[in-house]
C-alpha cells in the first residue's frame, strides 16, 4: 500500500478476512496513517469503519523487498525468503497459537503484481526497547518460555522456510569472523581469540540441545507492550527471522545488553521457572546455566561475524557483550 494505493482490494481482502473468521462485516470506510520506527519492510496503522458501527485498528505490512525501507536494503539479504517466512509463520503458525502473538485479521500474496501483504492486530506503539520496566523484560523471558514450550513438539521444524540456529552455522560465523579479524581494533582481538578457542566446545554442547521455534531476533524492538485488555501484556512482532534451534537463543538476546549480572541471573531464572511450570522435561538449574552460556557465546560470535561488514556501533555493543559472556577474563 506505498505504491499507488488500491483502496478497493485492501478492502476486499480485509472483508474475506473477516468472513474466514467468522465475521461478515462490510467496510464503510478505511483511514491510512504511515508509521514510524520500523526497521525493515514499510508499515502503515489502517482503520477500519464496519457497516455495523465498529472500528477496528489495524496494522498493515508490506513484505514486498521492493518496499523495504532503506536502511533495511543496505543490512537484508535480498529475496523473497524472510517475507515468505513471516508470512507463512502467520498464515500456518502464529495463528494456532495463542500466546498474544498480534492476530491475523487478513493476509495477501499474489507475487505478479507485487501485492505481499499482512494485515494484522494493531497492538500499540510502546516497544520494550524504549521502556525501562525491569519487570516487563522478566515478563519477556517468561513470554519467551511459554512459546517455546508450546512449540518444542512442533511438526513445522523441518520446513525449509525456517532458519536453523544449529552447530553449521554457529561455525561458519567463527569462520566468518577469523576471516574478518583485521577490521576490528587491536583492543578487541584478544577478546575474539579466546571466544574463538571457546567456540568448538561451545557449539558441541549447543548442538545436543533440544530445538523449538524460535523468533530469532528476541530482542525489546520486537517486542510490544499491549495496553490494558484482553490478549496478555507481551506481543511479539516481526517473524521474518523466525527459526528452529534452542529456546535459549530467544532468552540470551532478549537478556544481552544493559542488564547488570544479577538481572541478568533473575531474567535467565523467571525463563526457568515458568519453562519447568508449561513442559515436562527441563534441566536443572545449574545445567540449564551453563547450556545457556554456551548459547551465549556462539550468540555473540554470531551477531559479531554478522556486523563484522563494518557497522562500529553494532561491533561496539557486541564487543561488550562477549566480554559479559566471558566473564571479564579477557
Amino acid at each position: 500500500m506505498t505504491r499507488a494505493v488500491e483502496p478497493d482490494l485492501a478492502i476486499a481482502t480485509l472483508e474475506a478476512g473477516f468472513r474466514s473468521r467468522g465475521e461478515p462485516a462490510r467496510i464503510r470506510k478505511l483511514g491510512r496513517e504511515s508509521m514510524s520506527g520500523s526497521s525493515s519492510f514499510t508499515t502503515e496503522r489502517l482503520r477500519a469503519e464496519l457497516d455495523d458501527g465498529r472500528h477496528i485498528d489495524i496494522f498493515f505490512k508490506d513484505l514486498d523487498p521492493s518496499s523495504q525501507l532503506a536502511e533495511a536494503k543496505l543490512i537484508r539479504a535480498p529475496g523473497l525468503e524472510p517475507s515468505r517466512r513471516e508470512y507463512w509463520m502467520y498464515t500456518e503458525i502464529l495463528n494456532h497459537v495463542e500466546h498474544g502473538t498480534p492476530e491475523l485479521y487478513a493476509a495477501l500474496w499474489d507475487e505478479t503484481d507485487g501485492h505481499l501483504w499482512l494485515f494484522l492486530e494493531y497492538v500499540g506503539p510502546r516497544r520494550l526497547s524504549r521502556l525501562g520496566d525491569f519487570t516487563l523484560w522478566v515478563d519477556a523471558t517468561r513470554w519467551a518460555a511459554r512459546f517455546h514450550s508450546a512449540t518444542r513438539d512442533t511438526p513445522h521444524g523441518s520446513s525449509p522456510l525456517l532458519g536453523r540456529f544449529d552447530g553449521a552455522r554457529y561455525e561458519e560465523s567463527g569462520e566468518r569472523l577469523e576471516q574478518n579479524m583485521g577490521r576490528f581494533s587491536t583492543e578487541d582481538r584478544p577478546t575474539l581469540r579466546i571466544a574463538l578457542d571457546a567456540l568448538g566446545d561451545a557449539v558441541e554442547q549447543v548442538s545436543s540441545l533440544p530445538r523449538c521455534l524460535v523468533h530469532g531476533e528476541f530482542f525489546g524492538k520486537n517486542v510490544v507492550i499491549r495496553p490494558s485488555g484482553p490478549g496478555g501484556t507481551i506481543a511479539v512482532v516481526d517473524w521474518e527471522t523466525a527459526a528452529f534451534g534452542p529456546g535459549g537463543v530467544d532468552l540470551v538476546s532478549i537478556c544481552a545488553g544493559r542488564w547488570t549480572p544479577d538481572q541478568r541471573e533473575v531474567m535467565w531464572r523467571a525463563y526457568h521457572d515458568e519453562y519447568r511450570r508449561s513442559a515436562a522435561a527441563c534441566p536443572d538449574w545449574p545445567v540449564f546455566r551453563d547450556e545457556l552460556e554456551s548459547i551465549a557465546l556462539c550468540q555473540a560470535i554470531l551477531w559479531l561475524a554478522y556486523w563484522s561488514r563494518g557497522d562500529q556501533v553494532h561491533i561496539d555493543r557486541w564487543m561488550r557483550e562477549l566480554r559479559a559472556v566471558l566473564g571479564g577474563s579477557s
